[in-house]
């Protein structure tokens, strides 16, 4: 069962994204957080497969809680997508040195959630790919030494 985080300081667009993820498959293990401190209790605890992330959370900017938590749980493999009502957060200069898969700006339209759903299943494929990738090295890295 895939399990995914929702962080979001804003109840009502974590019931849209909760709603919209469901719409897909009943089956996720969906939890939410609307703060940095409970998100970061929550994701450590039960360490989602995917967090969908608010950029910016009230006191506190959700790059830096990603970049926290992949500095914490660095042996598990962790997507974070992140969203944010400015455009300017689509910026590689803080997405890219902690390996977030995709800025998505909202408010989006109801018909957009279906490619928002998508985007998240993608990054996480493409992430575990990686991640099984990088495991493969070190395992080769380990019986050749």
């Amino acid at each position: 069962m895939t399990s995914i985080c929702i962080v979001d300081d804003d109840k009502t667009d974590r019931f849209i994204i909760e709603r919209a993820l469901k719409s897909v498959s009943s089956d996720w293990d969906i939890t939410q957080a609307g703060d940095e401190h409970s998100a970061f209790e929550l994701i450590t605890k039960t360490l989602p497969e995917i967090v969908v992330m608010d950029v910016n959370l009230i006191g506190s900017c959700g790059f830096t809680l990603a970049k926290r938590l992949k500095t914490v749980l660095k042996n598990h493999n962790i997507t974070f997508v992140m969203m944010s009502g400015f455009v300017q957060a689509k910026s590689s200069h803080y997405a890219m040195p902690i390996e977030i898969k995709d800025v998505i700006v909202k408010p989006m339209r109801i018909s957009d959630y279906s490619a928002f759903v998508d985007q998240i299943l993608e990054a996480h494929k493409t992430r575990s790919l990686e991640f099984l990738s990088k495991e493969a090295i070190i395992q080769k890295e380990i019986v050749a030494a």
